[in-house]
């Protein structure tokens, strides 16, 4: 995690197949603009599934003490994907909708923006796509139509007033079938 592009701690987490993994990070009481990054590599043998082999995850997020002794919620943000696929995995040719969530206990942020972006080459080469707004936190875009065989890499990033981002990545996100 950094505060105000200084880095303030660190953690690692042994890999593993199905690693769940739940971070407990105090946030200093000094207020700040704070980023915390999560990244997960399932590359190697002891990835079981061809999707899904990296991911990392970018919240930034503005925090300050809570009044008195208590503790309190920070504003991450959550994105979910509602990506076009059938049952086989086979692109249906519709859009793809992205709902940007936020926590419970949190004052609630208009979100200002989402751009979707991607890649079929393991995120070597990003095209951005068109994303129209569907509501006040749903966005859709058109995903490429990719040739059996290929993987779909995703970037999403999404903004809100409050000054909270996320950005995410996941390499190999969904796989065309042969």
């Amino acid at each position: 995690m950094n505060r105000d592009g200084q880095q303030i701690c660190t953690r690692q987490y042994p890999p593993g197949l199905f690693n769940v993994v739940v971070a407990d990070f105090a946030v200093p009481t000094k207020a700040g603009t704070y980023r915390l990054v999560y990244d997960e590599d399932a590359t190697g043998p002891a990835n079981a599934f061809p999707i899904s082999t990296h991911n990392t995850t970018a919240w930034t997020f503005r925090s300050s003490a809570p009044p008195g002794a208590t503790t309190e919620p920070v504003p991450l943000l959550a994105l979910d994907y509602a990506l076009p696929l059938d049952t086989a995995n086979h692109p249906t040719g519709t859009a793809a909708t992205f709902t940007v969530r936020q926590p419970h206990g949190v004052a609630v942020q208009r979100i200002t923006s989402l751009a979707v972006w991607a890649s079929v080459d393991n995120g070597r080469k990003w095209t951005s796509l068109p994303v129209s707004r569907a509501g006040s936190d749903r966005f859709t875009a058109q995903l490429p139509q990719p040739v059996a065989g290929q993987n779909v890499s995703l970037r999403v990033d999404a903004a809100a007033a409050g000054g909270s981002a996320i950005d995410q990545t996941i390499i190999d996100a969904y796989h065309v079938p042969n």
